[in-house]
């Protein structure tokens, strides 16, 4: 058996090219509802809508945010006494101690994403053509580093390369990202590669972001 890892840059590729449809859930404030609707869309893709008759997507839930809410909602995040955040699950595809782990720790976040690492989906019990790449619960360090117009294009770049892989796999219909509810270098790199940006606003005028340009 390979390394889970590397099977999944070594393994069979897309020969159609078959691009994902990549669908930012973003909005600076907190408490509009981003978590939500990235949670209920990526379950009810998955599952063939309201009614369970539509045809059921592969989909990919991404958790950008550190507070983990999307995260928690679909695995059984655990409590670390003395750690701020939790962590994700042992993934189920790990043996302890199996030497097909190579360097594997076990673990896999959305954050491998941004340090370009090999990633690994968590699946969803129950739901299976459902995957979560969780947070770690550290994005915000990121943030503290990554503040600057100088990092939007290095995290594009890195968000670009991610779909890219998916594209080359084939394996993933509709990739959802769950975004913290702040304007930062991560945010705006990835939103600048999505297919598709999801804004949720309510019909007050403190909830509308307006720009203006001169």
């Amino acid at each position: 058996m390979k390394n889970i890892l590397s099977w999944r840059f070594t393994g069979v590729k897309n020969t159609k090219k078959r691009k994902p449809i990549s669908l930012i859930i973003y909005h600076h404030k907190g408490g509009v509802g981003k978590t939500t609707i990235a949670s209920w869309l990526s379950y009810l893709l998955a599952t063939g809508g309201i009614a369970k008759k539509d045809k059921k997507l592969n989909v990919v839930l991404v958790d950008l945010d550190s507070q983990q809410n999307a995260s928690k909602t679909f695995l059984s995040m655990k409590k670390v006494p003395g750690l701020p955040y939790m962590l994700p699950p042992l993934h189920p595809q790990y043996i302890e101690g199996a030497p097909e782990n190579g360097d594997w720790n076990g673990y896999s976040t959305s954050s491998d994403i941004l340090f370009d690492r090999p990633f690994v989906y968590y699946p969803v019990n129950g739901v299976e053509t459902l995957s979560v790449l969780p947070s770690e619960g550290r994005v915000d360090r990121l943030n503290e580093v990554m503040h600057k117009d100088d990092f939007i294009p290095l995290i594009g770049d890195l968000a670009e390369r991610y779909i890219d892989i998916e594209t080359e796999m084939g394996e993933v219909d509709i990739i959802i990202f769950d975004t913290p509810p702040s304007k930062t270098a991560i945010c705006e790199g990835f939103l600048s590669k999505c297919s598709h940006v999801l804004v949720p606003t309510q019909l007050e005028y403190d909830s509308v972001g307006i720009a203006s340009h001169s």
